[in-house]
């Protein structure tokens, strides 16, 4: 509460690096805000906000400032504001903005990225429930998995040497298995 005004702060991991739909969550959460604020970071040089109404570079301006100064990507960061009939001023709104990203900051339980490949493995049906076996050990995130006459999975795991010697070890033919790295994410 900063002179009678409300600031409700929301943070969520974002899928792309894509705004839409930032603000009509907003909308949706916050239908009876009178400014809904908001700034996305996919990374440093993929990053936007928007100021909802309020003047120019005092509601979304802050709320990126606070995502690069804790060096958070892949978020979106949006600040409901509910008007208590106390104008701030330029100064005073860029503090209030900025001050609830930083609770909703300091209250999130962040994860740092990590790098990432993307693997394609063909596996014969023995060597399937080894691969079962070692996922289960390591972070993964499954994308698909087809039965035919071989196992065809596809997926991303952790970009780390003993992670690709250890599924090299399950797939003994170098050639049934490929391995891309494929940025930074979050497992």
């Amino acid at each position: 509460m900063v002179q009678r005004s409300r600031f409700v702060a929301w943070l969520w991991p974002l899928e792309s690096p894509s705004a839409e739909g930032v603000r009509d969550r907003l909308r949706r959460e916050h239908p009876r805000a009178d400014h809904r604020p908001w700034a996305v970071r996919w990374s440093a040089a993929q990053e936007a906000c928007d100021d909802d109404g309020e003047p120019g570079g005092t509601a979304g301006a802050p709320l990126l400032a606070a995502l690069r100064e804790r060096g958070v990507e892949r978020a979106a960061l949006g600040v409901a504001r509910y008007f208590g009939g106390i104008k701030l001023g330029r100064p005073g709104l860029w503090r209030a903005f900025f001050q609830a990203a930083q609770a909703v900051l300091d209250a999130a339980d962040l994860v740092p990225l990590q790098p990432l490949a993307r693997v394609a493995a063909t596996l014969s049906y023995a060597e399937e429930a080894a691969w079962r076996r070692l996922l289960e050990s390591i972070a993964h995130r499954e994308a698909e998995v087809v039965h035919g006459d071989t196992v065809r999975w596809s997926g991303w795991v952790t970009d780390d040497p003993a992670v690709r010697e250890a599924l090299a070890r399950v797939v003994r033919d170098p050639g049934r298995l490929r391995w891309t790295p494929d940025g930074e994410g979050i497992l």
